[in-house]
């Protein structure tokens, strides 16, 4: 075997290894949400690698965030919440 061949060789393994790394990487992260924390501990590495496999994949994967609650939605659903329960105490009130 000659060393052009032995470079080529070596060169198909890394682009192979660092494919299939980038495919795990990316299903585990679609998985998790695009989270980059979950996805790590879902393959069992550092976050770190995740971090820099993410920057490598680049655009290719688009990945769906955690949709965060609205701050609206978090204050009507307490005032909902305190009406009903000064209701209660009215009624409790009426009752007594």
């Amino acid at each position: 075997m000659n060393q052009s061949t032995r470079e080529s060789g070596s060169s198909l393994y890394h682009t192979l290894v660092s494919a299939y790394r980038n495919r795990l990487i990316a299903e585990a992260l679609q998985r998790n949400g695009g989270s980059v924390g979950l996805a790590a501990r879902d393959l069992g590495i550092h976050r770190n690698m995740v971090t820099r496999a993410k920057r490598s994949i680049g655009a290719e994967v688009q990945f769906r965030r955690r949709a965060k609650p609205q701050k609206k939605a978090q204050v009507d659903l307490l005032v909902a919440a305190s009406e009903k329960l000064y209701r209660l105490a009215r009624l409790k009130e009426m009752v007594a």
